[in-house]
């Protein structure tokens, strides 16, 4: 698994996690600045492995809290 850094048309970064395969396993939002990217990302690589996983598949939107730090969330985009 690798981290992209990518920037959108209008100037801002966002961040894609891909998988060994090539497929994107996740996405952020748009942030404004390159260095809030790289600190979202480098707040996964420390906090990711040790993060409880909550199902709450009721719905479409998950939270995941890492160590209570910092709240990242994710949307499905996948209804499979």
């Amino acid at each position: 698994m690798y981290f992209a850094i990518r920037r959108s048309d209008n100037g801002q970064y966002w961040w894609r996690a891909v998988g060994d395969n090539h497929e994107i396993m996740a996405a952020s939002e748009l942030m404004k600045s390159k260095q809030s990217v790289e600190h979202a990302i480098s707040v996964i690589q420390a906090e990711a492995a040790s993060a409880p996983v909550r199902d709450q598949t009721e719905g479409d939107e998950y939270t995941l809290r890492a160590s209570g730090r910092s709240t990242l969330e994710f949307r499905s985009w996948c209804r499979c």
